[in-house]
């Protein structure tokens, strides 16, 4: 959340995540498609994981090796 958070488009990436993930995870769970809610919630966990907590954990790994060194 730190990572999107430092984002200049921040709100829009919110907003996708609202729109595009957590209203249709609801949606499809208030109509009993609870398959279908779980494989977008988990293949956008992956995908953001991947675009913004990958590169910071990169980062961050790279500092403690430097350090140990």
């Amino acid at each position: 959340m730190e990572t999107i958070n430092n984002e200049k488009q921040k709100d829009l990436i919110y907003d996708y995540i609202y729109d595009n993930i957590v209203d249709y995870c609801v949606e499809q769970i208030e109509n009993g498609n609870y398959i279908a809610a779980y494989n977008r919630y988990k293949s956008s966990i992956l995908t953001l994981e991947e675009h913004f907590a990958k590169p910071v954990l990169e980062q961050r790994l790279i500092k403690v090796l430097k350090l140990s060194i």
